[in-house]
Parts: C-alpha cells; sequence; structure tokens
C-alpha cells in the first residue's frame, strides 16, 4: 500500500523516501489577495444573512416570524451575531490591506447599512488596484 507522503513526494518529482520541505511564497505573493478577498467574502456574507434575518421581520413575513416566538428569538439572535461578525471581517481585511481598521469599521457602524456595503465596494476595488498597480521603474 502506497502512503500519502509517497504519493505527494511522486507528484512533487521528489525521491522515494525523501521529506518534503514546506512550501515557501515570495513576500509578493497572491495569498494576500486571497486572503483579503476571503475576509471581504465572509464580511459580505455575514452581512447577506443580515439582511435576510432582517427581511423576516418586514410585513410579508411579519405575522408568519412574530405568530413563532422560538423563530423571533432564532432570527434576533442571528441578526446579533451577523452584523458585528460583518464588521470584524471588514476589519480584518482592512488590518490585510494595511488601511485604517478603526476608520472602515466605523464608516460601516456609523453609516450601516449603507456604509458596509460602501466599505465592502470600497476595499473590494482598492484590492483590484493595488493588485494591478505597476511597480516604478527608477535608476536610469
Amino acid at each position: 500500500m502506497v502512503g500519502m507522503g509517497t504519493i505527494l513526494a511522486q507528484g512533487r518529482g521528489l525521491a522515494r523516501g525523501s521529506t518534503m520541505e514546506p512550501l515557501r511564497f515570495p513576500p509578493e505573493s497572491p495569498m494576500k489577495e486571497t486572503a483579503v478577498q476571503s475576509a471581504l467574502t465572509a464580511s459580505a456574507l455575514a452581512l447577506v444573512v443580515a439582511f435576510a434575518c432582517i427581511a423576516a421581520f418586514l410585513p410579508p413575513m411579519l405575522a408568519q416570524t412574530l405568530g413563532s416566538i422560538p423563530r423571533t428569538a432564532l432570527l434576533g439572535c442571528a441578526i446579533a451575531v451577523a452584523i458585528p461578525v460583518h464588521w470584524a471581517f471588514l476589519g480584518i481585511a482592512a488590518r490585510r490591506m494595511g488601511r485604517s481598521v478603526a476608520r472602515w469599521v466605523g464608516l460601516a457602524v456609523l453609516l450601516f447599512p449603507v456604509g458596509g456595503i460602501a466599505a465592502l465596494i470600497l476595499l473590494g476595488w482598492l484590492g483590484d488596484e493595488g493588485r494591478h498597480a505597476t511597480v516604478p521603474v527608477t535608476g536610469q
């Protein structure tokens, strides 16, 4: 029977029985953008969950929501968790981009819900701008 380490070693072109080294990424690797994008995605997902729970308290579904105490409590708890999670992941994305966490989260908190949406869009746009920016050539 062939072990997983042997399969991985053969897949990387290493000799059988040799030890595998951890992958090392260069300082300007796409892993940073991936980490920022995952934080922004998690923040957006938390905001969508909060909006879905808030929508249950709007007139078309209000009677059904208030008719069940457990449903009302569950939706209220989901809102109470989803909004701070949205802000937390927004702050994580801002920190990973080297931006001011207090400014971006403050914008999202003070101008909720439009501020949170605007912060997500702007941070995503700034992340794309940073990814496509060119490095100036010096020393000619």
